[in-house]
């Protein structure tokens, strides 16, 4: 917080904590940078005893090492998801067809479908442990400037934020 302005100064404000923001979020901080996330709502508990979520992202093996970086992926780890070995995929008049295989490629597995529900959560419990992250939730952005020192952010909140 700078005394002279009242207003907090930071290296990156990440506007939506969604699984990019979040992600990029964590990042950041764990690269040393001072971060800040401004978010609407947080995201729910995740209740792995409830029902399964319709929707899900497939994460390849290098996806899975950036959610490992962020944190998160021990997390999912510790809930439900599903290795896949093969993939199939069509475009809509099903004249084009692509297949993969993991043993083709000389691997077990092409990757894991995990609920993005479980994702936002895990991403969110990251964004809480992390050093160096100001959370701004419930809040939202209302005005930004472009100043000499950068820009300035004024949220909802009434919190000013130069970034």
């Amino acid at each position: 917080m700078s005394v002279a302005t009242g207003r907090l100064d930071l290296d990156v404000l990440v506007v939506g904590a969604g699984m990019v923001g979040a992600a990029a979020a964590c990042l950041m901080a764990r690269a040393g940078f001072s971060v800040g996330v401004v978010e609407s709502c947080a995201p729910e508990p995740f209740d792995g005893a409830g029902p399964w979520g319709l929707r899900v992202s497939a994460f390849s093996p290098g996806s899975q090492d950036i959610l490992t970086e962020t944190g998160a992926w021990r997390q999912v780890e510790a809930q439900r998801h599903c290795a896949y070995r093969r993939m199939i995929v069509e475009d809509r008049d099903e004249s084009v067809v692509l297949e993969f295989n993991a043993p083709e490629f000389g691997l077990e597995r092409l990757g894991t479908l995990v609920e993005n529900d479980l994702v936002q959560w895990s991403l969110w419990q990251s964004l809480l442990a992390a050093g160096g992250v100001e959370l701004a939730c419930p809040d939202a952005v209302d005005t930004l400037a472009l100043e000499a020192g950068g820009p300035h952010v004024g949220l909802h909140s009434g919190r000013q934020i130069r970034c």
